[in-house]
């Protein structure tokens, strides 16, 4: 029996989830989300391996280190200014990512915005040791 479009091999739902390894509800959910392309013949639905094919590849994610080495540095935001001893003018960013010594920072300073931010610490409750 001659075929006009040569051999094509369709898969049923069932076929697709044992595949890849999943339930045939998580197949379906896939195509209603048109992630996963399909065959419709009357009321079936039907998948072709290429189809399974590409939606693997279009799940594949590469690794950290393949997207670091393939990252594009213009599309990286701006890296902040190191804030300078005794600049007021310090950007919510820049105290994000403050690298300073502690030491050279008022401890007043540090300590007053820890109790505004914190309140202040609760006593213990603990008993000392006589």
């Amino acid at each position: 029996m001659g075929r006009g479009m040569g051999e094509v091999r369709l898969l049923s739902e069932c076929e697709v989830a044992d595949l890849l390894r999943v339930k045939p509800c998580t197949v379906r959910n896939e195509r209603v989300r048109g992630k996963l392309g399909f065959i419709r013949i009357g009321a079936r639905i039907f998948y072709t391996p290429e189809q399974v094919t590409e939606y693997l590849e279009n799940q594949t994610m590469p690794t950290r280190d393949t997207q670091r080495r393939h990252r594009d540095v213009s599309t990286l935001p701006p890296q902040p200014k190191p804030a300078v001893e005794g600049d007021a003018t310090v950007t919510e960013t820049e105290t994000k990512f403050l690298d300073t010594d502690v030491s050279k920072l008022d401890k007043k300073v540090l300590c007053d915005l820890a109790e505004l931010t914190f309140g202040r610490p609760k006593p213990s409750r603990r008993r000392e040791p006589r």
